[in-house]
């Protein structure tokens, strides 16, 4: 989801202020009186890579991150997490960082589907710009938005990469001097229900029934001819493979053509192929001839169309046929 809008300057300004007066009404300072004599630190820590087993089952941690944009876009950009009105998600926008060139921010949220807002005012008209996008983060997992400037000054937020990340952060370091209003409040990760499972009862194969089990190897040839194609030869190995784990002495290598010619002539021309993959596989791979009965169906059994090319080549083939007593 990606939204561009622009917005009043109060927005802005409200927006500006959120961080910045945070402090104030949070009850974990109320009673400090330090609080008025607080001297904010300008530059950061380095940035070191989170530890994920940190995080609880159902919280994700998000890395934000801006490098060094040129001379001429060097505006903060207001950096939010949550629905900014966007349907389908609960929490409201809430203020993250004001993020400043070559600074990151990181805040831990609920594992779940929430909007990143990222917004700034263009100097030029007084206005503010924002991009909004939804983001699905996955529990016990850091996710890494690069936010920036685009080349006509306006707000950008993506997903990049944990690699493309630890190279842009090499030189970063925190975004400080202000306060993050995203908090947390993550209910208990649903029990997952596996359902038991469906067993299915087999029924047993009738005694003496013959069990006819089909695969197809694409073993093709030429127009009228019995050599097969080079491309499809290895194919005739694997027809070995196959013949060699079956437990029978019925294997009924079919042959087949395409509809160019008289029947009767197809009829002999598909005995010919499969007469010619009988003797490739006894005297190259050592499968015994007694197993292989070879049939030729000529054109009555096409797997593909005779009115083009590749259909009539598709049909010109050997299938083996293994017929096995269970």
């Amino acid at each position: 989801m990606n939204s561009k809008v622009l917005l009043s300057t109060a927005l802005m300004v409200a927006m500006g202020l959120t961080g910045c007066q945070a402090m104030g009404s949070n009850s974990e300072f109320a009673n400090d009186s330090s609080i008025n004599n607080v001297v904010w630190q300008k530059s950061g820590e380095g940035f070191q890579q989170p530890d994920d087993s940190t995080l609880k089952a159902n919280e994700s941690r998000i890395v934000f991150l801006r490098k060094d944009d040129s001379d001429s876009q060097k505006e903060p950009v207001v950096v939010g997490v949550g629905s900014n009105g966007l349907v389908g998600v609960k929490t409201d926008n809430l203020f993250q960082t004001s993020l400043e060139n070559n600074r990151y921010s990181d805040v831990v949220i609920c594992n779940d589907s929430q909007v990143v807002t990222a917004q700034n005012m263009n100097n030029a008209n007084g206005q503010v710009m924002a991009q909004s996008k939804q983001f699905s983060f996955m529990p016990q997992t850091t996710t890494y938005l690069q936010v920036g400037l685009s080349a006509t000054g306006e707000p950008v937020v993506q997903q990049i990469s944990s690699s493309q990340a630890m190279s842009l952060l090499e030189q970063s370091t925190r975004q400080t001097h202000q306060i993050s209003r995203v908090f947390i409040e993550c209910s208990a990760p649903k029990p997952v229900v596996t359902p038991p499972p469906v067993v299915v009862p087999v029924q047993p194969p009738v005694e003496n029934t013959p069990i006819r089990n089909e695969r197809q190897f694409t073993v093709l040839f030429d127009f009228d001819s019995t050599q097969i194609t080079n491309e499809t030869f290895g194919e005739l190995g694997l027809m070995a493979d196959f013949i060699q784990t079956r437990q029978t002495n019925d294997i009924v290598l079919e042959g087949h053509t395409d509809s160019k010619g008289s029947e009767n002539y197809n009829l002999r021309l598909s005995q010919d192929r499969a007469n010619v993959a009988k003797d490739i596989l006894v005297n190259r791979y050592g499968i015994d001839s007694m197993k292989l009965r070879p049939i030729g169906y000529g054109e009555s059994r096409p797997v593909d169309t005779n009115n083009t090319d590749q259909g009539r080549q598709n049909n010109r083939r050997v299938v083996a046929t293994v017929v096995s007593e269970q």
